[in-house]
């Protein structure tokens, strides 16, 4: 198995169906919550869809940007359609600001756009095997991100690391990291319905 296959496997699990078919997706965390429980935030942490916000707006800006030198999937008019007017990832939001994405970004929008930046991820994956697979980070596609608004200048750390680490890390990695925390929250939310 080539390194891209198993990447484009294991990306696979932290998408829906619609992005990839599998036998094991993210559909089953989702599965039957309604918008009430997408938005809440038990113990007054992060809620499902701010969760799913962040890990798109992850994938999008640092994948497209950064390792593919392509503009993100945000651009245009998918701000308007998530409505949510911010340009980063959440880093630093506080609790009231957390509470306010929750509250007000359209929950099909943010479906539409995880399956999007989803299948985009898989193109650059494909696009980047071989030959730019270890080429290295630069200054320029850090100062691309910068520039967006999707990272800081601390994220200069990752100047010189090869794309392929940054790729499972950004495409994979920081996914099932949150994802495992939207769980947790799943849990909550559902149980206190029943």
């Amino acid at each position: 198995m080539e390194i891209v296959d198993l990447f484009l496997r294991e990306h696979a699990f932290v998408h829906s169906r619609e992005v990839a078919a599998t036998d094991f997706n993210v559909d089953w965390l989702v599965a039957d919550l309604t918008e009430e429980q997408w938005r809440a935030r038990p113990h007054g942490f992060n809620s499902i869809a701010w969760t799913f916000w962040h890990v798109t707006r992850v994938e999008d800006g640092c994948v497209s940007l950064m390792l593919a030198g392509e503009p993100q999937l945000l651009d245009g008019d998918r701000a308007a359609l998530l409505q949510v007017d911010r340009r980063g990832h959440g880093e630093g939001m506080s609790k009231a600001e957390v509470a306010e994405l929750s509250d007000g970004i359209d929950i099909d929008a943010l479906q539409a756009y995880r399956n999007d930046v989803g299948r985009r991820t898989r193109e650059h994956a494909r696009a980047l095997w071989p030959d730019r697979w270890s080429e290295a980070i630069t200054d320029v596609d850090v100062r691309r991100a910068v520039d967006a608004g999707v990272a800081s200048d601390e994220y200069s750390i990752v100047v010189g690391k090869p794309r392929e680490m940054l790729l499972f890390w950004w495409g994979l990695h920081h996914s099932i990291y949150h994802l495992g925390q939207a769980a947790m929250i799943r849990r909550d939310v559902t149980a206190a319905a029943v």
